[in-house]
Parts: structure tokens; C-alpha cells; sequence
């Protein structure tokens, strides 16, 4: 993301108050393959946790063998 953002020209503020430097400059090709690893990695990232999510409620509500509330029942409230 922030390869993107420098190569692309759009420049990054820490906090929203300093600018950062940018040490790559405008490059649009360098942007563009860093905005597609980006948005690859943002998938590969999501899918497994998709799968997961989807494993913990599958055990929940058809399996019902009370995983989840296995897991937790030691956790003070």
C-alpha cells in the first residue's frame, strides 16, 4: 500500500499531520504492479480467514458440539 501510494504520486501523511518523504517518486508502472500485489494480498489474506469463520460457525450452529463455548469456558467475564 504504501509503494502504491508513493509511486503513484498521492504521498502518505503520518497521522494525518506530516507528510513523509517520498523516496520512490511518481511511477506508474511500479504503482500499478504494487496496487495488484496489494489487492492479491488482500485476498490471499481473506481467504483463509473466510475459511475459518466459516469452520467456527459450521461447528456452532450445525455440528452443535459446543466448541466454541469449550474454548471460552475457562475466560472470566
Amino acid at each position: 500500500g504504501f509503494i502504491y501510494c508513493m509511486a503513484g504520486g498521492y504521498g502518505v501523511q503520518l497521522f494525518g499531520v506530516w507528510a513523509l518523504p517520498n523516496p520512490i517518486g511518481s511511477w506508474a508502472a511500479l504503482a500499478h504492479a504494487a496496487r495488484l500485489v496489494h489487492v492479491a494480498a488482500a485476498f490471499l489474506l481473506l481467504l483463509p480467514l473466510g475459511l475459518h469463520l466459516g469452520i467456527v460457525l459450521g461447528h456452532q450452529f450445525i455440528a452443535r458440539d459446543g466448541l466454541v463455548r469449550r474454548m471460552l469456558r475457562n475466560q472470566r467475564s
